[in-house]
């Protein structure tokens, strides 16, 4: 038992003064071929260009013994367009209550993201400073001389606001005030004021692209309750057209059990 410790004490010793060989580098001559290639890359290369050619051997068999008589039914349905293999896909036909299903759920997709999106115009618009999430429902009425006035009367231009900050009863900052540097709470030098003015851009400008997603979500769901109520036997009129030149229906008012 001593003397299987005393070698296996030494065997480890001895194995700690091995010396490491390092593997030799490319020469200065060779630098612009890269590295040095050494045996296990040449291996896996070789590998990899045998596999390759083994490949292409029975391709090329396969493709010498084909008879050209051959037939299978999966040729029924494709076809060869220069060179590439392409599969026929059959038309498949729908019922008119699978349609109204998938038109359904469309329908619900869409008041799901609208949902989301406003959602998140909300919590936007709290996070916001000078905005407040106000539910006061009064109506700022303004008065103009001609109906000239009234047919191009611009809001945004009157209150000298931001379009995104209309529906706004207080707080509603004006562009002349969004200019000052002083304006931004909190700042104690030019970089905080430089940086807060980048971060409130970003937010309004995320604040303008989630309405207008908004705006298109609530069409698009609109468009299809129409579609949908059109299919309906239920009696409508046409009473206008909206500024798409789009038809605008009302349906008569029914009782339904």
């Amino acid at each position: 038992k001593k003397r299987r410790k005393m070698a296996s004490k030494w065997r480890n010793q001895a194995s700690g003064l091995r010396r490491t060989h390092k593997e030799r580098g490319q020469p200065e001559n060779r630098k612009r071929f890269g590295l040095l290639e050494k045996k296990k890359d040449y291996k896996k290369r070789s590998s990899a260009f045998k596999k390759t050619q083994q490949q292409l051997r029975a391709l090329k068999e396969k493709a010498y013994f084909k008879n050209p008589d051959e037939f299978y039914s999966g040729m029924i349905n494709s076809t060869t367009v220069n060179g590439e293999h392409i599969r026929k896909r059959k038309k498949t036909v729908h019922t008119k209550k699978q349609l109204d299903n998938m038109k359904m759920q469309d329908l619900k997709y869409l008041q799901y993201k609208l949902a989301v999106e406003q959602s998140k115009i909300v919590k936007l618009r709290k996070n916001m400073h000078c905005i407040d999430d106000s539910s006061n429902q009064n109506n700022h009425t303004v008065f103009v001389d001609t109906e000239e006035e009234v047919k191009n009367f611009k809001p945004e231009e009157y209150f000298d606001t931001p379009k995104e900050l209309l529906g706004q009863k207080s707080n509603r900052v004006k562009k002349s005030q969004l200019k000052e540097d002083g304006f931004v709470r909190g700042a104690t030098g030019e970089q905080d004021i430089q940086k807060a003015k980048k971060q409130m851009k970003r937010n309004y400008q995320e604040l303008t692209d989630r309405i207008d997603r908004s705006n298109k979500l609530s069409g698009m769901a609109d468009q299809l309750v129409v579609e949908t109520k059109l299919k309906s036997k239920e009696e409508k009129v046409v009473v206008g057209q909206d500024s798409k030149g789009k038809d605008i229906y009302k349906w008569k008012v029914s009782r339904k059990l």
